[in-house]
């Protein structure tokens, strides 16, 4: 059981940490004696107490999302006065972050039960995620994510976990997927009207020199079953490299468990996919003159796909998996 799910639980099935302190539910009683509760307090902020034998004076904040504090509190079963590291959600919009946060805050405590020094470092790991969330999500930069997380699943299924490296490799490239001999720009759209998609400047559908360039189209229904937090855990289980992928998505403005991550649902429609050519009709440095392409300084316009002909089966996945990545 999850973090949320005992966030969610705790009114219904919960009891008192001490008389006004929290409405809790014990987690898990370590090897060490020592347990975790989870809860919502007086407040109702949700909160996570971790038993600590030896507390320091503990007193800090974590992007003014998270509160950490040493508390003495009475146990309600036993009776007896406990010391607690006392970690507050001080907003509740972010509960589902936080809950992503406790989840793995807990997971490394039940290799090394050492609560402070887990929690420290791990605000500080979260610190910049936690500033990210707060800053949230647009329904197009999440159906763009959610497109760009769909082939990715694509290309973790036939060449492995370490297709992730393929995508978002610095944060600035051109193209979304790059790989030593192919690159793939990926497209998401509801085609609400007809059937295009936005292509920003010069070089997106250049492709590079003795390198293959797809573009693949998701076409995607709004308000549907999937979400970009269930997309996010599939290729974890899949083993995609967490760290990798909390980094990847940070970076487009998305973190496990934020406000806006479980509003926007797609269902997938249909996926197309096409090989750019030198011939291809779209517009480049190579379908224009050096003079022109020169002189251009900002563009951006629609390409209808019907003008691109019958589309391909899928993506050569293995062209951009020179180096064995899943390995």
């Amino acid at each position: 059981m999850t973090s949320a799910d005992y966030f969610s639980r705790v009114k219904s099935e919960g009891e008192p940490l001490d008389s006004q302190e929290a409405y809790v539910l014990r987690v898990a009683e370590f090897v060490t004696g020592d347990s975790v509760w989870l809860g919502v307090d007086a407040n109702e902020c949700a909160v996570a107490y971790f038993e600590v034998d030896s507390p320091k004076q503990e007193h800090y904040s974590v992007s003014q999302v998270i509160k950490i504090q040493v508390i003495t509190v009475t146990d309600s079963t036993t009776n007896k006065d406990i010391e607690a590291l006392k970690v507050t959600c001080l907003d509740n919009r972010l509960r589902g972050v936080f809950s992503v946060f406790i989840d793995e805050v807990i997971a490394r405590l039940s290799n090394d039960y050492a609560p402070v020094e887990v929690i420290k470092s791990a605000a500080i790991q979260w610190r910049n995620l936690l500033q990210v969330a707060q800053g949230g999500l647009s329904a197009n930069a999440a159906a763009g994510l959610y497109g760009e997380l769909s082939y990715l699943e694509d290309a973790v299924e036939i060449i492995g976990p370490g297709a992730v490296d393929l995508w978002q490799r610095s944060g600035h490239d051109i193209h979304d997927f790059i790989g030593d001999n192919a690159r793939v720009e990926v497209k998401t759209s509801s085609f609400q009207s007809r059937p295009t998609v936005e292509v920003h400047g010069l070089r997106q559908l250049e492709p590079p020199e003795d390198v293959r360039l797809f573009l693949a189209v998701l076409e995607v229904r709004k308000y549907g079953k999937d979400s970009l937090d269930r997309i996010v855990q599939r290729l974890i289980e899949r083993g995609v490299d967490s760290s990798s992928l909390v980094e990847k998505l940070s970076r487009s403005g998305y973190v496990q468990g934020m406000p806006e991550a479980s509003e926007w649902r797609f269902d997938v429609v249909e996926k197309r996919v096409w090989e750019i050519l030198e011939d291809t009709p779209v517009l480049s440095r190579l379908s224009l003159s050096s003079e022109v392409a020169d002189a251009v300084a900002h563009l951006s316009y629609s390409l209808s796909l019907s003008a691109l002909g019958a589309p391909l089966d899928g993506i050569d996945w293995t062209a951009l998996d020179s180096t064995g990545l899943d390995s």
